[in-house]
């Protein structure tokens, strides 16, 4: 005590404050007390977030066959839905959303290049279905700012995932599906 002698108060008090810090942040290490109170905080997060993460699947010819022009119908449907995902995409820091484009098995009959008609330009269902992603990507961004927009994530599957294996061909393997999901680290 005599090396603090002639000090003022403020700086016994500070320096005092300094080393009662570091022995506290010294024991909390030693006790690994940080590291479980994140992990706990990691398992509540990940509930919550649970309850957000889902699936939607648009199946009910939302294209024609060979096409990626999205119906007027559902085009409508995902307009109304854009507020949903900017909610989402603001709420939730490490929420991504994921369009995946599903076709059916029967190949694509000639390269398609008429955009207006088609909706994309493609030869077969390996560049159909990432075309169909995008499509719907492009309606459902809607007015979203560039930051937000950049976790709307797009892949095309083709026919390599039907939901009805039985028949790849059925209308109902044509879809898209939008995935909200929560990516931990």
């Amino acid at each position: 005590m005599q090396m603090m002698e002639g000090l003022g108060t403020k700086f016994k008090t500070s320096t005092w404050g300094i080393i009662g810090f570091l022995v506290y942040k010294t024991i909390i290490y030693l006790n690994g007390f940080e590291e479980r109170r994140l992990r706990w905080v990691i398992i509540k997060m990940k509930k919550e977030f649970d309850s957000v993460n889902y699936k939607k699947t648009f199946k009910n010819l939302i294209f024609e066959k060979s096409s990626a022009k999205i119906s007027p119908k559902v085009k409508e449907i995902f307009i109304q839905t854009q507020p949903r995902k900017k909610e989402f995409l603001q709420k939730v820091p490490i929420g991504k959303i994921y369009i995946d484009g599903h076709t059916d098995n029967e190949p694509v009959p000639y390269p398609i290049t008429d955009f207006q008609r088609y909706g994309a330009v493609y030869d077969d269902n390996y560049t159909l279905s990432p075309a169909q992603a995008r499509e719907a990507r492009n309606i459902l961004v809607g007015n979203l700012d560039e930051e937000l927009s950049r976790y709307i994530i797009v892949a095309g599957y083709y026919s390599s995932i039907p939901l009805d294996p039985k028949n790849p061909a059925a209308d109902i393997n044509r879809r898209v599906e939008i995935r909200f999901v929560v990516e931990y680290n």
